[in-house]
């Protein structure tokens, strides 16, 4: 799976728990063919409102984040993949 469509369909899924402007900084990031930075500010946007989409299944969050090499560098945030996986494991609980 391409990962620009495969992120917009999870941006889609979290529209409701994000505000304008970050869904227009993922979008933008996307449309410039950023696509481990759009991933990266949507997770990060996610943690900082404390949010999970609906029907959030960890595993194939963390798939993508692995596909982009995000779990060996991230642009945004140096403790991007400790944040990640604390996020993704909270959901679970």
């Amino acid at each position: 799976m391409s990962t620009e469509p495969h992120i917009r369909r999870l941006l889609e899924a979290c529209r409701e728990q994000l505000d304008a402007e970050d869904v227009q900084s993922v979008v933008h990031l996307l449309e410039h063919g950023e696509p481990e930075m759009a991933f990266e500010g949507l997770v990060l946007d996610l943690i900082a409102a404390d949010a999970y989409p609906e029907n959030f299944q960890f595993a194939e969050w963390d798939a993508l984040a692995k596909d982009l090499g995000l779990n060996k560098e991230a642009v945004f945030d140096g403790d991007f993949w400790s944040k990640f996986t604390k996020w993704g494991q909270k959901a679970g609980r």
